[in-house]
């Protein structure tokens, strides 16, 4: 795939190239914005102890030590690589695919309309493979020893995720796919369409 030789548009090759990008650019940047993540969502779930991102981001390396900023780094790591292999290669592919079911006139006449659902649509299956793994990681982040800041629920992924499952099933892996889909669908159409 990446020997050199140029890539024919929308083939198998070209679809996979499209989502090794996605794993690239969303699983890494999500990964490295950790910190930022963990502080944010305790802002949201702990506001009587986190008042704002710089009072949080010194309250959790005072009592926890840096490496607590990075609580949470494996979900984020696979859901968010998870979830940018099915964005970029399902679009690509809906792209594709939405386009030749009309002539090339009126695909390129509405090729607006044919992106903006061709991006719904991967967003909508990429979120489903994201959403077990962003319910875990949110769960370690945010379930906190209140004296350590250390989490309680579980140490990562290959704990957290089966503990999840174990005490509520599929549907509390899932049961975030909703608001999900709200905020990235939205965004997603706009991120492609101006791209």
């Amino acid at each position: 795939m990446f020997s050199g030789k140029k890539i024919e548009l929308y083939s198998w090759d070209y679809f996979k190239a499209c989502s090794v990008g996605g794993i690239l650019s969303c699983g890494l940047t999500h990964t490295v914005m950790t910190p930022l993540d963990v502080i944010k969502c305790n802002l949201q779930a702990n506001p009587q102890e986190f008042k704002s991102l710089g009072q949080g981001f010194n309250l959790i390396t005072s009592r926890a030590g840096y490496s607590a900023l990075f609580v949470g780094w494996g979900p984020t790591l696979v859901g968010y690589s998870v979830q940018g292999m099915f964005k970029f290669g399902f679009y690509e592919y809906f792209k594709y695919k939405y386009s030749h079911q009309f002539s090339e006139e009126t695909a390129h006449k509405y090729r607006d309309l044919i992106y903006l659902s061709a991006s719904a649509s991967a967003e909508f299956i990429a979120d489903i493979g994201l959403s077990a793994f962003e319910a875990t990681k949110v769960r370690i982040q945010t379930t906190l020893d209140p004296k350590t800041l250390r989490p309680t629920f579980a140490k990562g992924l290959m704990t957290g995720l089966p503990k999840i499952y174990s005490q509520e099933g599929m549907g509390g892996l899932f049961k975030g796919v909703s608001p999900l889909w709200m905020r990235q669908i939205p965004y997603t159409m706009m991120k492609f369409f101006w791209f």
